[in-house]
């Protein structure tokens, strides 16, 4: 309420500022990995940040939440880089869907970690349970072949093209 009243917003607006603070930040083309081939990263943008600030952000959303001083607005949410990577350095949104990987299961993390890690979005620990609290799912496999696999099938290792 301090907070709100010290930078004059409503409750309602607290998550469209932080969306329009980080909008800044990233948004750029994914640069591939070295020995990665740059056309599997054909469409992925790279707005991220680091997990330190991040996790101190999740931290201050997941309290905020909780104590119910701003609404649980999911899209609003979901376009925040709050969502820990597999990759371990950075977060991600999770909207738009350009933004991140998400992968229907385990199976598939530990295949696409390798090349994906810094989009692949983790579901352990901490980050799960945030997931968890906001109703967030893996996806079906459906989806995610349709989104992400098929745009890149014969560019991604054999191995992944035959699951």
């Amino acid at each position: 309420r301090q907070l709100r009243k010290a930078i004059g917003i409503e409750r309602a607006s607290v998550l469209a500022a932080l969306q329009a603070a980080l909008t800044d930040r990233g948004g750029e083309a994914a640069a591939a990995p070295p020995g990665a081939n740059p056309r599997l990263f054909v469409g992925l943008r790279a707005h991220r940040l680091p997990m330190a600030e991040a996790r101190a952000l999740r931290s201050l959303i997941s309290s905020f939440l909780q104590r119910r001083l701003i609404p649980k607005d999911l899209s609003a949410i979901e376009a925040l880089p709050i969502f820990e990577t597999q990759g371990g350095e950075f977060a991600v949104p999770l909207s738009p869907v350009s933004r991140c990987v998400v992968a229907p299961s385990e199976e598939w993390d530990e295949a696409l970690r390798p090349v994906f890690g810094d989009f692949l979005v983790s579901w352990d620990g901490e980050a799960g349970a945030f997931l968890a609290d906001l109703g967030k799912d893996r996806g079906s496999p459906v989806a995610f072949l349709a989104k992400f696999a098929a745009p890149r099938i014969g560019l991604l290792e054999k191995p992944l093209c035959l699951k």
